[in-house]
């Protein structure tokens, strides 16, 4: 079997990663009592020796032989006891074992210090600083050559410095990139504090000591204190990335699930840490990739509800410490850090112990033949350089900050079209069908290249403005509704529905139409939203029976089979999705079932010119005529979960997934002619009464059942 290879899209910081993985970590610290208690009654070397060798052989026992420090995936031994390897194998296990064997001793040194902590399995809440400590990367040495060179200012080493890049970035200019500024730094101050006096090379080191303490100091204190200021608050999340990624794949792969941590801090700060169990030959799917939607709508509103603390907490310091923008879509782009910035050098000298590996090992052997050299747990701590991050944690997310929508003027006005449609008006001539032709809603190919003319097909992100060839708007009276208006005539009309109809509220309708006005403020006319939802409910409460829209299939060109138009919408009916605010997909060949058609500008007032009646329609399949209560629609539009719900569902989740001016105005125009045709058939019904439906008696008891089949 080959060697696992590090977990995809993981992102670790500068430097080697660790050692050993995060699960191989934490079986390794499931017996640290054991190492404990052997060097608490100060047994012999041999007995330690025995105990890291039962430990190394248990991990490897666990792991196999194939990269037992690093493998995603437990494999184990599957040779029998009598199996017998040639010799290059055995020197290969051999060699294997001291490693692991090597690594067991490192991480016990390690954390063999806290002697109060416990085991992960039965640590108290009241000790999880001490659980951030077991995880976290202990601050590492400066190297001796920087604390050297940074100890004062030396212009003659940065001349000299100047004078070697110039000369490498000129012999580099003619083939290669030329290194950076900081790698000739290391190389410079490197040498020069080798032939530094021995005086200069004992202060630098005691230095070197002095400036450890005081970081291990704020480092043992900083998982305990409490934050000071917002951007106190702000950097402990940033410093906690790494550590939480660890901690929620640990989770997912011991509880054999996916563990999600979201947090919430000042300033509209937020962090989502996630992992997923690992499963043979499947690739791993994080839940933030399944429910991009419901991820972003839960990380809002925890943001909203954090922001509301901070700022009783902080005052006005919480709300205006930050001003930074938020990505579009923050879980497309939080699948990878590769442009993370948020460890930019702050100097040459502060990446100089970060680059130059050869200065540093030089570095390191100088410090350890010093007779001033380190006690074994300074040692131990030397190694923590080797761990700067575990390649093995899932995706790690960036701290984003989260603005409040800027509202835009809701109150639009639209005037009279200058299209070159109107010059048909309602004298276009019309198509004529049968009164079978026109009762047969059954599923039909309907070609978009027939009758509409090559000139007038309506491409993405084009006018689809060409398929009403009248003034839908000159025929609309707003209603003029607020939020609160709106309020009460929704609460109004959903108590005479509910009785009949608990599927509103079983499919999250009832929610999803409440938070109209909150949704698709600033992005389109939110009258002609609310109308719209109003219309419908009455629409629903006007007492004809409930069936299934049926969605006409369109063909979008010649090369393409036809289909049910939009997807979302059939999706919506086929796969008993609830009514939810789903973002739209950027390309069509891209999207899930849970996304909106990415040309639903397109489909969707395609698919509503199909299901209106012949009349309507000019030669060319455009609405040419407003809709009256001459007309008859049969079965094409009534009221059911699989019914007008459908459109109506779609449409304003179009209107909240809205892009520009041009489409504003082309979603405008479909409402209006959608609710003023739900007006017109609660009208034919006859149960309209000055501007509110009633519902007539019903001949049965209990709730009214949707004609869906279970």
């Amino acid at each position: 079997m080959p060697p696992q290879k590090d977990i995809l899209g993981a992102k670790r910081g500068r430097g080697r990663p660790a050692n050993a993985g995060v699960p191989q970590k934490c079986m390794i610290m499931e017996n640290i009592g054991v190492y404990r208690s052997l060097k608490a009654r100060s047994a012999p070397q041999h007995d330690v020796s025995r105990a890291a060798d039962a430990e190394a052989k248990r991990l490897i026992e666990c792991y196999g032989w194939e990269n037992p420090l690093r493998a995603v995936v437990a494999g184990g031994i599957t040779e029998g006891s009598n199996h017998v390897v040639d010799g290059k194998e055995q020197k290969r296990r051999d060699g294997i074992f001291k490693k692991v064997r090597a690594e067991v001793l490192k991480v016990w040194r390690e954390n063999a210090v806290h002697d109060t902590r416990v085991e992960v399995a039965g640590r108290p809440s009241t000790e999880i600083a001490e659980l951030l400590k077991l995880f976290a990367h202990k601050p590492r040495r400066k190297q001796l050559y920087h604390i050297w060179a940074t100890s004062k200012p030396r212009p003659d080493l940065e001349e000299e410095v100047d004078l070697r890049h110039a000369a490498r970035t000129r012999t580099s200019t003619l083939g290669g990139t030329p290194l950076p500024r900081v790698a000739t730094w290391n190389a410079v101050a490197s040498e020069w504090y080798k032939n530094a006096s021995k005086k200069e090379q004992k202060a630098a080191r005691k230095q070197r000591k002095r400036v450890y303490r005081q970081d291990m100091k704020q480092w043992k204190s900083s998982a305990s204190a409490m934050p000071k200021s917002p951007d106190e608050a702000i950097e402990f999340m940033k410093s906690s990335q790494l550590f939480l990624s660890d901690l929620m794949h640990f989770f997912a792969n011991r509880t054999s699930g996916i563990a999600i941590m979201y947090l919430s801090g000042p300033s509209g700060s937020s962090l989502i840490s996630e992992g997923v169990c690992n499963v043979l030959e499947q690739p791993k799917l994080l839940y933030t990739e399944v429910d991009p939607e419901g991820c972003a709508q839960f990380k809002y509103a925890l943001s909203k509800q954090a922001q509301i603390l901070n700022e009783a907490k902080w005052g006005v310091v919480a709300a205006d410490a930050h001003h930074h923008p938020i990505a579009c879509d923050v879980y497309l782009d939080g699948q990878s850090n590769e442009d993370e910035d948020d460890e930019q050098d702050s100097g040459d000298q502060q990446s100089a112990e970060e680059t130059d590996g050869k200065s540093s090992s030089e570095s390191d052997s100088d410090s350890d033949s010093d007779s001033d050299s380190d006690s074994d747990s300074d040692s131990d701590s030397d190694s923590d350089s080797d761990s700067d991050s575990d390649s093995d944690s899932d995706t790690v997310q960036r701290i984003e900050f989260l603005h409040q929508p800027s509202l835009l003027d809701a109150n639009r006005s639209h005037g009279a079209r200058n299209d070159p449609a109107f010059a048909h008006g309602t004298d276009a001539s019309t198509n004529t069908r049968t009164d079978k032709d026109d009762s047969d809603y059954g599923m039909h190919l309907i070609s978009m290249n027939d009758p509409i003319a090559d000139e007038r097909q309506p491409t993405q992100g084009g006018s689809t403005s060409g398929l009403f060839a009248f003034d839908v708007e000159g025929l609309y009276n707003k209603s003029g509704m607020g939020t609160a208006k709106y309020a009460r005539a929704f609460q109004a009309a959903i108590t005479k529905i509910l009785p009949d109809k608990a599927w509103l509220e079983e499919s999250n309708t009832v929610s999803f139409l409440r938070a109209v006005p909150a949704k698709l403020a600033g992005l389109v006319d939110v009258d002609v939203a609310c109308d719209l939802s109003l219309a419908y409910l009455n629409f629903e409460a006007c007492g004809l029976d409930e069936r299934s829209v049926n969605l006409r299939a369109i063909k979008m060109s010649e090369q393409c089979a036809a289909s049910l138009q939009p997807g979302y919408m059939a999706d919506l009916g086929l796969r008993d999705f609830a009514s939810r605010w789903h973002r739209r997909a950027e390309r069509a060949d891209i999207r899930t079932p849970a996304k909106l058609d990415a040309d639903v500008d397109i489909t969707l007032p395609q698919q509503w010119a199909l299901l209106q009646p012949a009349e309507r329609r000019d030669e060319r399949g455009r609405l040419c005529r407003a809709a009256d209560e001459r007309m008859k629609w049969k079965k094409a539009l009534a009221p059911g979960l699989d019914g007008v719900r459908l459109l109506v569902v779609t449409t304003l989740i179009w209107a909240w997934n809205i892009k520009g001016d041009e489409e504003r105005t082309q979603w405008s125009y479909l409402a209006t002619d959608i609710l003023q045709v739900l007006r017109i058939l609660i009208r034919q019904v006859g149960d309209l009464e000055g501007g509110e439906p009633t519902p007539e008696p019903s001949d049965h008891v209990g709730r009214k059942k949707s004609v869906r089949k279970a």
